[in-house]
């Protein structure tokens, strides 16, 4: 794989959307070629690809931890809550109505609110593109599986 792809996790990669823009990684191509001061954008497979030329890494707890959720918890208090327990290991002993009123009493840290529902809108989108996109190609993805059992790459 092009050394400017950084693999953060099987579905959550990161590069400089400029690079990208400019040819150097030729593995990813992005429809829009004109944004490369977004945050993040989606492939066709539901693999987020984060910009590194943004503050992307404060962004990658709270990215992983909301597609740790199940499809009930996302957009949640539950899942909120279950969130920053997962980010914020020192109140991972509140309890939920403690988080929120932590969380609301303090106007620095509101936001991660409205944080988490963008994520959360990131994160059922992308898991409507990977079910579309296993549907569409279960075939390859099962012989993918079988040579990786198989030790053949």
């Amino acid at each position: 794989m092009n050394k400017n792809i950084e693999v953060i996790s099987e579905k959550v990669w990161a590069v400089n959307f400029n690079f990208v823009k400019v040819g150097y990684i030729k593995e990813l191509t992005f429809k829009n070629q004109e944004s490369t001061d977004c945050l993040a954008v989606l492939t066709n497979d539901g693999t987020y690809i984060l910009n590194k030329a943004v503050s992307y890494s404060v962004y990658v707890p709270f990215i992983q931890a909301v597609m740790s959720l199940n499809t009930a918890e996302l957009n949640s208090k539950q899942g909120f809550c279950k969130v920053i327990r997962t980010i914020v290991p020192s109140i991972k002993n509140m309890t939920d109505d403690q988080i929120i009123k932590f969380i609301w009493s303090d106007n620095s840290i509101t936001g991660n609110w409205t944080i988490y529902q963008n994520l959360c809108k990131w994160e059922s989108e992308r898991r409507t593109v990977e079910k579309q996109y296993i549907k569409k190609h279960w075939f390859l993805i099962g012989m993918k599986k079988l040579l990786k059992r198989l030790g053949v790459k």
